[in-house]
């Protein structure tokens, strides 16, 4: 009996918290009245979504170095990014992989004696820092609560003007870099990579990976580095990009102390390789130039396929970037569904996009498990681009884009380290902010004809590079029964 009384003690609790209280209204339960009221409160429709446009305010630190502002006070943060125009196109040949490691040895504190205290001051006052290379422009990011604002800018403005590189740090830099590198050499990236520089040139800087070639990067010394450093991360050639919780009135007064120190000289900003030869002409035989790299441990057949792009200054992006995400993008776009949901080929298909303000470019890639789907799966692929090409997209897939697009908008100005962000990738290619206003109106007045006119000129699939990532032997074969014609490098 002693035993049995726990059980009943807990029963008889139980049946006491099912009993409902008069006071309170029952608002859920089995057999029980749940109230449906929400269901009277309808959704905001898509159609009457707004972008909010942050008010952008310009000017000069300390009469030097350039500002962009961005006020938001939701919240009691700021986000700031010191953007240099020194990404990948500003390398030299021979040192493929610099500018990440310079980059990543400033976000370190330059030396290895100032990392270890330049992390414990940072989370002091709640701050993060990072940094990002690009193909055109390297910034270093910093998040921070508003009341840590200008002591975090301190250290970060004696970071990047006395950065005082030691080998200690440039060894592990360099070990960080060699292993981003072999990584991005294998799969998808290593594909795009390729396709890339079909488009653009075998040696132009937007074919080669981000992160550079391991080769190239064991060979960097500290005088690599510091050269770098002197011509491309120079105070005259900075911008500094600030959202967030802050005014103009203290940018000009605060701030502008904290970068007064900076050494401005009068060098020119260093030479980018425009990407002049985006777009490839389309073949006399009306088939795309494949080719195949040979990767026999390759796990999975990767198959990156590129095209040029209209620049962001051209009436025509707009409806190439639409395109794109009717292509890919979305797990309804027309490759995702046909190549996984339908037939069960693929994880799914990515797109990455290269905006540039004169010529742009796009690269859909996706890894096949089988090499015996590889045939089947490029006549699909060919057979989709030809369809969009010649015949344009629906009303409801355009809709459908169009309505992604400016969400994505949206989402990147609804914080201050995604505001920042988009600023610098328009402003370090020379498109002024107020583009973002003028393409979100141009997508919304996006017609299918005008659409397919762009898909005709830009999706034609002879205008493809495809290259395909595998064994060769079983690629060549299935290429065969594609009609392709490949060529192996």
């Amino acid at each position: 009996m002693r035993r049995m009384a726990p059980c009943l003690w807990f029963l008889l609790s139980l049946a006491a918290c099912m009993v409902p209280n008069p006071t309170q209204p029952v608002v859920s339960g089995a057999g029980q009245h749940m109230s449906t009221e929400w269901r009277r409160q309808h959704p905001v429709s898509a159609d009457s979504f707004a972008v909010k446009f942050p008010v952008v305010r310009t000017g000069i630190l300390h009469g030097k170095i350039r500002y962009i502002l961005m006020e938001r006070h939701s919240t009691p943060t700021v986000s700031v990014r010191v953007s240099f125009p020194c990404g990948v196109s500003a390398e030299p040949l021979n040192a493929a992989g610099i500018a990440r490691v310079t980059g990543y040895m400033l976000r370190s504190g330059g030396n290895a004696s100032r990392s270890a205290s330049l992390s414990r001051e940072l989370g002091m006052y709640g701050a993060t820092l990072e940094a990002s290379i690009g193909r055109d422009e390297a910034g270093i990011d910093v998040w921070v609560p508003t009341e840590g604002l200008l002591p975090t800018l301190e250290l970060i403005s004696g970071v990047l003007s006395r950065p005082s590189f030691d080998d200690e740090l440039a060894q592990q830099v360099r070990a960080e870099v060699v292993a981003e590198a072999d990584r991005h050499a294998q799969g998808t990236s290593s594909a795009s990579s390729r396709a890339r520089a079909l488009l653009y040139g075998e040696q132009h800087a937007y074919g080669r990976l981000l992160s550079g070639n391991s080769d190239s990067v064991r060979k960097l010394t500290l005088v690599d580095v510091a050269g770098f450093y002197d011509r491309c991360f120079r105070p005259e050639h900075a911008l500094v990009i600030i959202a967030g919780d802050i005014d103009q009135k203290q940018v000009e007064r605060e701030v502008s102390r904290v970068f007064s120190d900076w050494d401005m000289g009068t060098s020119a900003p260093p030479d980018a390789e425009p990407p002049a030869t985006a777009q490839r002409p389309p073949s006399s035989r009306g088939r795309p130039q494949v080719v195949v790299q040979d990767a026999p441990d390759a796990k999975a057949i990767t198959i990156s396929m590129a095209f040029g792009l209209p620049g962001e200054r051209s009436t025509d992006w707009p409806a190439a970037i639409a395109l794109v995400r009717i292509a890919a993008g979305l797990k309804s776009s027309r490759l995702n569904f046909e190549l996984r949901e339908k037939r069960s080929w693929t994880y799914g298909v990515s797109a990455a996009v290269t905006p540039h303000p004169d010529k742009g470019d796009v690269v859909f890639a996706l890894e096949i498990a089988s090499a015996t789907n590889v045939g089947d799966a490029l006549s699909v692929i060919l057979e989709l681009f030809g369809s969009l090409s010649s015949v344009g997209p629906t009303r409801a897939e355009l809709r459908t884009a169009v309505k992604t697009l400016v969400f994505d908008t949206a989402w990147d100005l609804e914080t201050n380290s995604g505001a920042t962000k988009r600023v610098a990738d328009l402003v370090s290619g020379g498109v002024h902010v107020d583009v973002l206003s003028s393409e979100v109106d141009a997508l919304s007045h996006l017609r299918v004809a005008d659409t397919t006119e762009v898909a005709e000129r830009y999706f034609d699939p002879s205008r493809a590079v495809i290259v395909v990532r595998g064994p060769e032997t079983a690629i060549m074969e299935q290429l065969k029964r594609a009609n392709l014609v490949p060529v192996v490098k």
